[in-house]
């Protein structure tokens, strides 16, 4: 291949890059789960403590040195004379590798340590390795005397990339929530049945109920776990939330997900949720360590024997399966103990908003979930 085209490509692949690493970045700083392929893998690399540094997520780094490897395309693009061509070129393959090594350090971690994997991470490290190797290229090709690119060619290369993970970070949440609610059976929720073995927070005579199908090690119920208490403490004798286990056991980096829940079916109603929270508020993935010793700090009275708190888990499993909930969190919002509406993290401050939700918290502001 000619030097143009190889420099064309780097234009290509550094932009498509940069909307990679954009993407991530809003998703990590907005909460908005990206799509990854139908698991939690993207959301649970996103909130570990790794995904940072100094404050700033690991993504943001990620799009500068994708602008860098694209600014310097377009200058050699533009024509920048053989003298400051080649020193173009080696930096762009420094910053490519460097940039490559560093999403290979962080894949290796995610895998070891995490126990789960970023399909937009590892899209981000195949756009830097593709970067490099056409660094590399361009290093050992002849430099060819070629007229300047305009800036609307240039844009021409750009543009496509970016519009095409545009689209995929914007529609496929939409697309991953429409698909897992839609497959909810609101005609078959009771909320008897959800109380049956559920752990009720509030009173049972609250207009409104959120019964929340969980996951003690989903990334996205820990997040929401605090937003659904504090609205349930602004409009504590409107609102009353039960809860249900829902491990996800198929799913990498789940392991845990039922052997947290059984420890927790042992406690009494109060140690049940200072359990979960104590689980949800880990700053890191709690290891089976963890879970034994916050289980052990909470074993006051009497406990029920693990065979009783693996039926319960098992019933609430199944009440699951049977309304059709596939993902964590699930929420089944009642309004009298009549099913009104089904939500996950991202919609559910949307549905309490509805208008059958407002009148009953019968306030002037809008009912939202505060981060």
């Amino acid at each position: 291949m000619t030097s143009p085209l190889l420099n064309r490509l780097t234009l290509c692949v550094g932009s498509a890059g940069f909307a990679i690493a954009a993407a991530l970045t809003f998703a990590h700083t907005s909460n908005v789960p990206l799509p990854c392929g139908g698991g939690s893998g993207c959301e649970q690399v996103a909130h570990d403590p790794s995904s940072q540094f100094l404050g700033v997520p690991i993504s943001g780094f990620g799009m500068l040195a994708y602008a860098f490897v694209v600014a310097l395309a377009f200058l050699r693009s533009s024509g920048i004379g053989h003298s400051k061509y080649r020193f173009n070129l080696l930096l762009g393959t420094f910053v490519s590798g460097a940039g490559l090594l560093t999403s290979i350090g962080l894949l290796a971690y995610s895998m070891l340590h995490i126990h789960a994997t970023c399909a937009w991470c590892i899209a981000s490290g195949t756009m830097m390795l593709a970067s490099t190797l056409l660094h590399t290229l361009l290093l050992r090709a002849p430099v060819e005397e070629s007229p300047s690119i305009k800036a609307v060619s240039t844009m021409g290369w750009c543009t496509p990339p970016v519009l095409v993970v545009a689209a995929i970070a914007i529609v496929g949440p939409h697309t991953r929530h429409d698909i897992g609610l839609g497959s909810v059976r609101l005609d078959l929720a009771s909320y008897d049945d959800i109380a049956q073995n559920a752990h009720l927070l509030g009173s049972e005579s609250a207009p409104i109920t959120i019964a929340e199908f969980g996951d003690l090690m989903c990334p996205a119920c820990r997040e929401m776990h605090q937003r659904v208490l504090r609205f349930r403490e602004k409009f504590p004798s409107k609102v009353s939330i039960l809860f249900n286990h829902f491990p996800l056991t198929k799913e990498a980096g789940h392991e845990l997900s039922k052997p947290a829940a059984i420890m927790s079916e042992r406690l009494d109603k109060l140690h049940f949720w200072t359990f979960i929270g104590q689980v949800y508020e880990s700053e890191t993935k709690p290891s089976e360590a963890d879970l034994k010793a916050i289980f052990k700090s909470n074993s006051v009275g009497n406990l029920r024997t693990e065979e009783q708190a693996r039926a319960s888990v098992k019933a609430e499993m199944d009440l699951g399966e049977q309304y059709g909930v596939k993902q964590t969190p699930t929420y089944i919002l009642f309004i009298n103990h009549k099913a009104i509406a089904v939500a996950t993290s991202t919609n559910l401050a949307q549905e309490l908003s509805r208008p059958e939700f407002k009148a009953v918290i019968q306030g002037p502001a809008k009912p939202s979930l505060t981060p």
